[in-house]
């Protein structure tokens, strides 16, 4: 139901964000769903899954009531990459001032799906 006064709700106003990260062989990438928009090599042979997480944090603080994400992964791709990008996309963690371990929730729904 629209609220008393016959106007739509605040927050259907707020046009629909779409956050993707892609694996890719050589690569993880983040997409607005029509265009990369940020690439994140490999640091030799592993995902840098640790800077995934930050980037990704940033997004999070931008659109803080979002709580899904899309995970395309390229054929061949190991389990065990995508299972490390998985954890990365729905949490961050890190020290804080005071020694202590934080670990924030980013984007907890993940859908999986084959990247294009």
């Amino acid at each position: 139901m629209p609220p008393q006064g016959g106007g739509a709700a605040p927050s259907d106003n707020k046009p629909v964000v779409t956050i993707e990260v892609i694996v890719r062989k050589n690569a993880l990438e983040i997409s607005d769903g029509k265009a990369v928009t940020d690439t994140i090599p490999k640091v030799g042979d592993q995902y840098d899954t640790k800077e995934l997480s930050k980037r990704l944090k940033v997004l999070k603080d931008q659109n803080v009531d979002k709580k899904d994400v899309v995970l395309l992964v390229e054929p061949d791709i190991d389990y065990s990459s995508m299972i490390g990008a998985m954890d990365a996309v729905k949490f961050v963690s890190f020290m804080t001032a005071e020694d202590k371990r934080l670990t924030i929730t980013l984007f907890p729904n993940v859908t999986v799906g084959d990247a294009p």
